[in-house]
């Protein structure tokens, strides 16, 4: 999967692009990420997010943190919105991320899954 930091602006989508949305949870092997503990609303939410993914792209990437067999595929994406109209942008791996390899999320996209004003859906971009 594409490695980028958080909070910088997503520009792994070509189509549709909207301009200040924020990468989250682009992780890669060679590249260390905040680790800790997250909510159990979060995780939970979180999860429901992932669920249903926008964006949907052919194939799928595997979890480079996981040993071989033991991968986790993921597919798409999920964006959400918060109370200041910032909208985050993450791949669907990011609910494994936190729940498996403990990656802390950023503090603003942990309260914007929490509490979003809007989820993003495809008919919407």
């Amino acid at each position: 999967m594409t490695y980028f930091p958080d909070l910088t602006e997503h520009t792994y989508t070509k189509f549709p692009r909207r301009s200040g949305v924020l990468n989250v949870g682009w992780l890669g092997k060679s590249h260390p990420f905040l680790t800790g503990e997250t909510p159990v609303p979060f995780l939970d939410a979180l999860k429901k997010l992932c669920e249903s993914p926008i964006l949907l792209h052919r194939g799928f990437h595997l979890c480079q943190f996981c040993e071989p067999g033991d991968q986790f595929p993921g597919n798409g994406q999920i964006r959400v919105e918060d109370q200041n109209g910032q909208v985050y942008s993450a791949p669907t791996m990011v609910y494994h991320y936190v729940s498996v390899h403990n990656y802390r999320p950023p503090e603003e996209f942990i309260q914007a899954v929490l509490n979003p004003k809007r989820i993003v859906s495809e008919s919407s971009l």
